[in-house]
């Protein structure tokens, strides 16, 4: 028989191993919670990835639901039901800044919600969006052992990414034509199932291929994996340089990406080196033989993509392919006509009225200037200035604009000095890491300036989970050089206490 004192100590215990049970399981289930954010928003990602605009119209027919707000509600439920979220913003210098930012698109989408309703609301996807940032950074402060899982994961994608792209590239443009022509659109739309934008292409292939020189190739060991690897990137460089004879903006962002690259990253350098020989072989051999065929917009050659490359340089037209139409149409003169419509939305913009908080959200600033109905091979209305960045300045003012130039400032700088840390601890992997975070946002921010990418989730989404990747990511190079001014300052110690 046991005593009372005995038996208050069973229960006691007993107690204790159920309250010990209990917390178990919720750590398990918040764990899970996490992980299934992860793979829902991966999953969203590589919709878009693939299917471009026509993934991003796919919603709930006769509502304003798109898949992607959809997705986010879910994710920010799973994520903010953990206690990662205030830890993010208390450590994390570029997350304030995106608080700020989120916060000042908040109130002017309060003030517009009255009379613009659901217009307000649409618009404000320019800052919305920022919440993947959050789910992104608890998910890699919660769980650091997804990170290896997600790499694998895109991985993987950008295998398919490289074999399976070209199908989008020949079906692009020409959507006028498709409906009336009843091709098949996306459900409670006017949007074709092939429906993309070649820029978002040409941005992709850029940054896949930087993450393959960066996080795939040094991983690599066997010599099949190496010749399978190395076909496939030439497979994403090819399609990269036919997306480039579409678009300038995708060609340059994707340039300057490859410049930062091979500026920032001397393990890359020889690989970039043979990339582009091979790559001025198989122009030649081009130009020799005049390889060329045309798709919607403009044809596919060397000479296109070298006649892009000059209107850049020069600050000239698109490219041959076009000139004929301009001459018909002064409209169809995509690069005066952008010019136009942002000169008149910076000249309303910064005057004293509008200067401090913008146009707000619900106005159609396209509809304001008359050009609306005039974005050429587009069937959609467009709201927007046809410059994302400007797009910050109109809508949210000069502090808005502000804002936006601070939180990028502050998170490059961040993640520069925590890949500083990280390469000093060895910690190669994360390191390399961050460079991709970075210079993906460099060719996504440079690609907005010519199209309006952020407003959309296709490209929106992609740039706020890499932010906050790459702030939750930022967190290890910090603690690393904390170890190391900790160790430095035991040794100190030990050698003052020695003498």
């Amino acid at each position: 028989m046991t005593t009372e004192t005995e038996q208050i100590g069973l229960e006691h215990g007993s107690h204790q191993l159920s309250q010990s049970a209990a917390a178990l399981a919720r750590e398990k289930s918040r764990k899970g919670n996490i992980e299934l954010a992860m793979y829902l928003t991966l999953a969203l990602l590589a919709g878009y990835l693939f299917f471009d605009r026509a993934f991003a119209w796919l919603h709930v027919p006769g509502t304003p639901l798109f898949i992607g707000e959809i997705v986010m509600v879910v994710v920010l439920s799973l994520t903010f039901l953990s206690h990662h979220v205030l830890r993010l913003f208390q450590l994390s210098r570029p997350m304030q800044a995106l608080g700020v930012f989120v916060m000042w698109g908040f109130i002017l989408m309060g003030i517009g919600l009255p009379s613009a309703q659901i217009d307000a609301v649409r618009d404000a996807a320019l800052f919305y969006y920022a919440f993947f940032a959050v789910v992104a950074g608890v998910i890699l402060l919660a769980r650091p052992d997804l990170e290896d899982r997600m790499i694998n994961l895109y991985t993987r994608a950008l295998a398919l990414f490289f074999s399976l792209g070209w199908i989008r590239l020949l079906f692009q443009g020409g959507e006028m034509e498709k409906i009336e022509n009843g091709f098949p659109l996306m459900p409670d739309s006017l949007v074709p199932i092939t429906s993309h934008k070649t820029g978002n292409i040409a941005v992709q292939a850029a940054m896949g291929l930087i993450f393959v020189g960066l996080l795939v190739w040094p991983r690599l060991e066997k010599t099949s994996q190496k010749t399978w690897w190395a076909l496939l990137s030439l497979s994403g460089l090819a399609m990269f340089v036919v997306a480039g004879t579409q678009t300038r903006g995708g060609m340059l962002a994707g340039g300057i990406a490859f410049i930062f690259l091979w500026a920032m990253s001397k393990a890359t350098r020889r690989t970039m080196i043979s990339a582009t020989l091979i790559t001025l072989v198989l122009a030649t051999l081009a130009v020799s033989f005049d390889v060329k065929f045309d798709l919607d917009r403009r044809e596919v050659s060397v000479q296109q993509f070298a006649g892009n490359i000059f209107s850049i340089l020069t600050g000239g037209e698109e490219g041959n392919a076009e000139e004929e139409f301009a001459q018909e149409d002064p409209n169809a003169n995509t690069a005066n006509w952008r010019l136009e419509l942002w000169g008149d939305v910076w000249g309303d913009v910064v005057g004293f009225r509008r200067g401090i908080a913008g146009f707000g959200f619900g106005e159609s600033l396209a509809e304001r200037y008359d050009k609306a109905d005039t974005r050429l091979g587009e069937e959609i209305q467009l709201r927007n200035p046809h410059n994302s960045h400007l797009s910050v300045l109109a809508r949210m003012g000069v502090t808005g604009a502000v804002l936006w130039v601070i939180l990028f400032v502050v998170w490059f700088r961040t993640l520069s000095k925590a890949r500083r840390n990280l390469q000093l601890s060895e910690k190669d992997q994360k390191a390399r890491l961050l460079l991709w975070c970075q210079l993906s946002v460099i060719a996504i921010l440079i690609n907005a300036f010519f199209d309006p990418t952020l407003e959309g989730p296709q490209v929106g989404i992609w740039l706020w989970f890499i932010f906050g990747m790459g702030s939750a990511i930022a967190f290890e190079g910090h603690r690393e050089r904390w170890r190391r001014t900790m160790e430095r300052a035991k040794a100190r110690k030990q050698l003052v206490s020695g003498t």
